[in-house]
C-alpha cells in the first residue's frame, strides 16, 4: 500500500511498484535499494533517502531518513522464522547453521554489503527483543496516524 497526499494505490508485487515508480504513475515508494541501483545510475529515478542507520556505500550521497526528515520510523528487516512449537533443540541447530553461513565473509559481502543491507544481531534473544520493540513502535505510529487496516 502506498499513500501520498490522498493518493492510494495497492500493489500485489514488488515489480508492480517498481514499474509504477519508473512510469511516474506513483510518485514515491519504499523499495529495496539493491533493486533500484541500476535505475538510479541511469537517472530514471532519484533516491530521496535510505532507511538505514548510516548512509549506504552503494549510494553514499543519499541521506538517511533521519538526516533528511528528522525522527522518522523507516526500517526494513529480514528474519528467519519457524512454526510455533518447534522444539528448542531444532531452533538452536538452525540458528547455529545460519550463524555459520552468515559469518562467512563472502556471503556477508554478496548478500548484505553488495545489496546495501546492514546485518543486524543474529542471536535469538536479540532478534526476539528487536521484533518486540519494532512492533511497539509500529503500533504507536499506526495509532498516532489514525490509519485503519484495509
Amino acid at each position: 500500500m502506498i499513500r501520498v497526499e490522498g493518493l492510494t494505490k495497492t500493489f500485489t508485487a514488488n515489480n508492480e511498484v517498481v514499474t509504477a515508480v519508473l512510469s511516474g504513475s506513483t510518485p514515491v515508494a519504499l523499495l529495496a535499494l539493491s533493486n533500484m541501483v541500476p535505475h538510479l545510475q541511469s537517472g530514471r529515478i532519484v533516491a530521496l533517502a535510505v532507511n538505514s542507520k548510516t548512509r549506504s556505500p552503494l549510494v553514499p550521497d543519499v541521506p538517511t531518513f533521519v538526516e533528511a526528515y528528522g525522527e522518522v520510523y523507516a526500517q526494513t528487516w529480514f528474519g528467519l522464522f519457524a512454526p510455533a512449537g518447534t522444539p528448542p533443540p531444532i531452533v538452536a541447530e538452525i540458528a547455529r547453521d545460519v550463524s555459520r553461513i552468515v559469518d562467512d565473509p563472502g556471503f556477508r559481502r554478496r548478500m548484505f554489503f553488495d545489496r546495501g543491507v546492514e546485518p543486524a544481531p543474529e542471536r535469538l534473544a536479540d532478534f526476539a527483543r528487536f521484533i518486540g520493540e519494532d512492533r511497539k513502535v509500529a503500533a504507536r505510529i499506526v495509532a498516532e496516524s489514525g490509519l485503519q487496516p484495509e
